[in-house]
């Protein structure tokens, strides 16, 4: 039986000049073109939707796009790891989503540490190390090494501040104390740790260390222990213009601002 061509370009069975009056199915007329297809597909209901070959033609070039399109996210997709992950596949999922392949590969920007701290070489060997157990990417450490760093300097320069303001005021209130007496006590203090640190060297980097110069709780105990140390001092009854009581006591009078 020879085919007919219908206007739209689509083949319709002989007997069925108009392209819609095809083969029947169930008692529902498909579409001429349904002829064609081989006797396991004719009555496939994914074909009989279509009125002609062309618009299976479109649905299908539709469909390949959007496998194409898919195929692609696919490929560039990193897939979730498994709970039995082999170690090989635990490593490319780290690789892919940006984690270095060790510890020192990671690029941290070291802080400027204030004047006189230097930099804790084990705390970035630790930081580095836990990133890469923890699985941190390249990028996200780099941001956290930094803020953290960030943080740290400021407390550490605020902690200065108010120690260095602390510090002024326990000074000033000693000068008060002593009045004109604060030259004289001076002079026995630094006799008190020049002696301390003649017979100590720990000692001698410890009080210079700690500022045993500008420190008013520390000098008015080198003042209070000179009597142990030089020969030639001794005050009668206590150092002239100074704090009495305890070393907590004497802190707090000094120290308060």
């Amino acid at each position: 039986m020879d085919s007919v061509v219908n206007a739209d370009g689509s083949q319709a069975a002989a007997g069925a000049p108009d392209g819609g009056a095809g083969q029947q199915d169930g008692g529902n007329q498909a579409p001429g073109w349904i002829a064609q297809l081989p006797d396991d597909l004719k009555g496939n209901e994914t074909f009989t939707g279509y009125k002609t070959i062309g618009e299976l033609a479109k649905a299908h070039l539709a469909a390949s796009g959007k496998i194409t399109e898919l195929e692609g996210k696919v490929a560039n997709s990193i897939p979730k790891l498994t709970e039995n992950a082999t170690d090989e596949e635990k490593a490319a999922y780290f690789a892919a989503i940006g984690v270095p392949e060790s510890p020192d590969k990671y690029e941290l920007e070291r802080p400027v540490m204030p004047e006189g701290m230097p930099y804790n070489e084990d705390l970035e060997k630790w930081f580095r190390n836990t990133a890469h157990k923890a699985g941190i990417t390249a990028e996200q450490a780099k941001i956290l090494f930094t803020s953290y760093n960030q943080f740290g300097t400021e407390f550490l320069k605020s902690v200065a501040e108010q120690r260095k303001t602390t510090l002024e005021a326990g000074m000033k209130a000693l000068k008060e104390s002593w009045g004109n007496h604060y030259d004289d006590n001076v002079a026995v203090v630094k006799r008190v740790q020049e002696k301390i640190g003649a017979g100590s060297e720990p000692m001698k980097e410890w009080l210079t260390a700690h500022n045993a110069e500008n420190d008013p709780v520390l000098i008015q105990f080198l003042l209070d222990v000179a009597p142990g140390y030089l020969d030639d001092y001794a005050p009668a009854g206590k150092p002239a213009g100074g704090v009495t009581g305890t070393l907590d006591e004497q802190a707090k009078a000094f120290y308060k601002t």
